[in-house]
């Protein structure tokens, strides 16, 4: 008899875990796709942002002459010794520095 209730507990407690994980599954989902639908509404806002930051003349183009004056500007942004040459700890801080501003940017 002892058997028989501990083999019945048991699957009582394995289908009450299936149960519970079929319960959260919708809700998971759901979360995840909140997740991705804030995560593509940053991204975008992002891409909104940079395509506005590089388009100096506003024509809604962004030529190579554009793009050249956004990386020079980034590079001396990033050359924190003002000698022309960037270090790897220099790179690494300015990563650091673009990680963290996306982690605020998102939360």
């Amino acid at each position: 008899m002892y058997m028989k209730n501990s083999k019945f507990i048991s699957y009582s407690a394995i289908l009450g875990g299936v149960f519970a994980l079929t319960l959260t599954i919708p809700s998971s989902a759901q979360d995840q796709t909140s997740a991705n639908a804030t995560y593509k509404n940053a991204q975008k806002e992002v891409n909104e942002q940079f395509f506005q930051e590089l388009d100096i003349n506003k024509d809604s183009k962004i030529s190579e002459l554009e793009v050249d004056l956004a990386a020079d500007d980034r590079f001396h942004a990033i050359d924190l010794d003002g000698d022309g040459y960037l270090s790897d700890r220099e790179l690494y801080l300015a990563v650091l520095k673009q990680e963290e501003a996306y982690r605020v940017g998102i939360n």
